[in-house]
Formats: C-alpha cells, sequence, structure tokens
C-alpha cells in the first residue's frame, strides 16, 4: 500500500513538472509577442481616451466661437467660424445657416448686417446693388449647405432649413418658377422624412406665393397715414420786435441771438428791417408794470 501510495506521488510529481516545462517553454516562445500584444492594446485603448477627450474640448471650443459670432451679428464672424470649425460636428452648417439668414434680415431692413436699427447711419443704408449682392452670398451658402449633406436624415433638418431660405431668396429676386420648384421638393423631402407639420408649412406658403410676388404699392407721403409719415420739424417762428421808430419788425432766431450778442440785428433784405434803426436791448425789456392805484395799507393796520 504504502508503495503504491509512493509511486502515485512520484507520477503527479513527474506530471507536475511536465506541466512547468511546457509553460516555461511556451513563455521563452511566445511570451515576448504576447507582452507586446497586452502593451498595444492598453496603449491603443489609452490613446482613444485621450483622442476623445481632445475631441470633445474641440467641440466645445467650436460651439463657445459659433455662439460668440451669433452675439456679434456679424456675417462674416460666422463664416470664419464655419472655416475653422468644418469637422466638429454640424457646427460648420449652423454657422452658415446663421449667415446667410443675416444677409436675408439685411435684406428685408434695407440695412447693412449689424447696423444700428434704431438710428442706422445713413452708410449703413443698403442700395439695391448691395441689397442683390447679400442676396447672391446668401444663396451661395444655403446651396453649399444642400450639397454637403444631401438626403441624409441625420441632416435632413438642415437641408430643410437651408432650402427655406433659398424660397426667400427666389420670392427677393421675384422668381416664381424657382420659388415653386423649391417649395415643392420642401414638402416632398418632408413627407419622406415623416415631417407632416413642415409639409403643411411649406403647402400654405405654395398656396401664398403669388401674394408674395404681388408688387409693392407705393404711396405719396399725403396718402400715408400721420404715423408713419416722416418727422418733419417746424421751422422756428419769427420774433417781433420794435425798432427805434415804433414799427414792428421781424427777427429768426439767429437774428435775436445776433441782437442779443452785439446789439444790431442782422438786416433781412425785402423785409424793410435794413431800412429802420437798429433795435436795442431796451426795445425788447418788458415794460414795468403800472403803479397801482389802491393806498398801501397804514403801518399797524390789521386791513379790518
Amino acid at each position: 500500500m504504502d508503495q503504491r501510495q509512493q509511486q502515485v506521488q512520484v507520477g503527479a510529481g513527474l506530471q507536475e513538472s511536465r506541466l512547468n516545462t511546457e509553460f516555461i517553454a511556451f513563455l521563452e516562445k511566445y511570451g515576448t509577442r504576447a507582452l507586446y500584444i497586452i502593451l498595444i492594446i492598453v496603449l491603443a485603448y489609452v490613446g482613444w481616451q485621450r483622442w476623445q477627450r481632445w475631441k470633445s474640448a474641440q467641440l466645445d471650443q467650436a460651439f463657445v466661437a459659433l455662439n460668440a459670432a451669433m452675439e456679434s451679428r456679424d456675417p462674416d464672424n460666422l463664416m470664419r467660424v464655419s472655416a475653422d470649425h468644418r469637422g466638429q460636428g454640424s457646427v460648420w452648417i449652423v454657422a452658415n445657416l446663421a449667415a446667410a439668414d443675416q444677409y436675408l434680415d439685411a435684406v428685408r431692413r434695407g440695412l447693412a448686417p449689424g447696423a444700428n436699427l434704431i438710428t442706422p447711419a445713413e452708410t449703413d443704408r443698403l442700395t439695391e446693388t448691395q441689397q442683390q449682392e447679400l442676396l447672391v452670398k446668401a444663396n451661395g451658402i444655403l446651396q453649399e449647405v444642400i450639397d454637403s449633406v444631401g438626403t441624409s436624415k441625420g441632416h435632413v433638418v438642415f437641408s430643410q432649413a437651408a432650402r427655406w431660405g433659398l424660397v426667400t431668396v427666389a420670392i427677393a429676386n421675384n422668381d416664381e418658377a424657382k420659388a415653386r420648384t423649391l417649395l415643392e421638393e420642401y414638402i416632398s423631402t418632408a413627407e419622406k422624412a415623416g415631417l407632416k407639420a413642415q409639409a403643411e408649412i411649406g403647402r400654405a406658403r405654395l398656396n401664398a406665393l403669388p401674394g408674395f410676388l404681388a408688387p409693392k404699392a407705393v404711396y405719396a407721403e399725403a396718402e400715408l397715414p400721420a404715423s408713419a409719415r416722416p418727422f418733419r420739424p417746424a421751422a422756428p417762428s419769427p420774433f417781433s420786435v420794435q425798432g427805434g421808430t415804433g414799427q414792428e419788425m421781424s427777427l429768426s432766431m439767429e437774428e435775436l441771438q445776433e441782437l442779443l450778442r452785439t446789439g444790431t440785428p442782422v438786416p433781412v433784405p425785402g423785409t424793410g428791417a435794413e431800412d429802420l434803426p437798429p433795435p436795442t436791448i431796451e426795445d425788447l425789456t418788458p415794460p414795468a408794470p403800472p403803479p397801482s392805484e389802491q393806498p398801501a395799507p397804514a403801518p399797524g393796520s390789521d386791513g379790518g
């Protein structure tokens, strides 16, 4: 019994020794390669994580730049953001759409982009040539968006917004055929994407299209309501004074100021003022009130 147990123990030891020897041989043959593979996997994972963090930071910076450009109300800034962050998600598309919208708003108002809407400078008013140039810019930007996103379902919202802007450009150019074609494409795309509300909006604008293209009536100033007429300040009223002969003469504000400064008014040809002796400061001084005919009460009197 003891001998048989001893033989089993010896056999188990030999088996274990054989397994250890095979494992050592495996490590000697494939150990270095296995370590390299594991190291490559770890480095690839770490690198991928770092790249994701860098990409996220770049996207954040792109949206910060986009917000700043939109607040500036300058389409040139928006186009720079579009060019600088072309690969950052949909930032460049949003920048393009916002820039085109700024151009179209400028054409609607007749004022250059970024102009003060309350008190615009004369140089901010757009001529017809300048308005047409802005329409051409907006058309090119919007068409670029449609050409880039194509029929991608993930970008259908952007393509629809660009197509709607192109309809506005066509209406501004009084091109009914192009506006109708674009609206039909807008409706068709909305129906394919399941955007029923957009399709209804497109149909409503298509039905109202002749009204958008109707010639605008131009009214004379006299035909406008009082609230729509331009403000025209009234002419300053003349001041009447008496000259040295007692004859009244009319003076404008400028002539009155000259009189008060030098005592000699500026003669106005044709009014007779040049033939009259110049009025003096005393002529402009109101006379003293006449003395009261009622006697003053005696001192100490209580008036009773």
